[in-house]
């Protein structure tokens, strides 16, 4: 059996949060692929 790192009833919420934060971003001007690689590169990014 597999450890898995991440509690399966957050994943989800993960997935709507991160979802709403690109569409706000994208919203306020900032390049998709820019964000992207802003977001895979910050702490907040590691903890997920």
């Amino acid at each position: 059996m597999a450890i898995k790192s991440y509690d399966i009833r957050y994943l989800d919420n993960v997935a709507t949060n991160i979802g709403t934060m690109f569409e706000y971003a994208v919203a306020c001007g900032y390049e998709p692929k820019v964000y992207w690689n802003m977001f895979a590169s910050s702490d907040v990014a590691k903890q997920i």
